[in-house]
């Protein structure tokens, strides 16, 4: 479930809907737009790439990589929800709450994967992860389109990307909340 729950966090807010509006509306529309956004991209997973391998050793010393993806989760929930207040004059806040939320989604990308042994039987492995990466596809489209129906609604009652996109954040980081519950719930972590 977890690749379901997370998936929309790329699909709506890196790929199709918040890195267009952060150039057009964060950025004003400015050249350096496009390289704002990309050097926060990269910041964000610069970061995951040099904390990965401490988070991993930490996680595995403590048997503790249920509560760190519980933290990155969260993090990247709330992060993604903070970026509901982007809108023009606040790209320091904008750039923060991207470079905070990728690295979060990042790190928890890496936490789940460590599961996957858990998860299922060695010749297995390949196609338990098949179908996460399918239920991630999945949950991807249900964020987008639950909030290109907002969008469609909130265009046909005159409301501007301004107003729709943040709602859009708050409808993302929500689903994402609400679906990574049963991976909490049920995921057991071998100690």
């Amino acid at each position: 479930m977890f690749d379901f729950a997370n998936s929309g966090y790329t699909t709506v807010v890196i790929t199709a809907v918040f890195n267009a509006y952060f150039v057009a509306v964060v950025a004003g529309g400015q050249p350096w737009g496009t390289l704002a956004w990309t050097s926060a991209i990269a910041l964000s997973y610069a970061l995951v790439i040099l904390s990965a391998p401490l988070l991993g050793a930490y996680a595995d010393a403590l048997a503790c990589k249920k509560r760190l993806l519980l933290v990155s989760a969260l993090g990247c929930i709330l992060f993604t929800a903070g970026l509901a207040l982007a809108g023009p004059d606040t790209l320091v806040v904008a750039l923060i709450f991207i470079v905070l939320s990728n690295f979060c989604f990042g790190t928890g990308e890496n936490l789940i994967a460590a599961f996957l042994p858990e998860l299922a039987r060695r010749e297995a492995l390949g196609r338990v992860s098949g179908w996460g990466w399918g239920f991630g596809y999945i949950g991807g489209l249900v964020s987008l389109g639950a909030c290109l129906a907002y969008v469609t609604w909130a265009q046909a009652q005159g409301q501007s990307a301004e107003q729709f996109v943040p709602a859009c954040m708050l409808i993302t980081a929500a689903l994402f909340a609400i679906a990574c519950t049963p991976t909490f719930l049920f995921l057991r972590e071998r100690s």
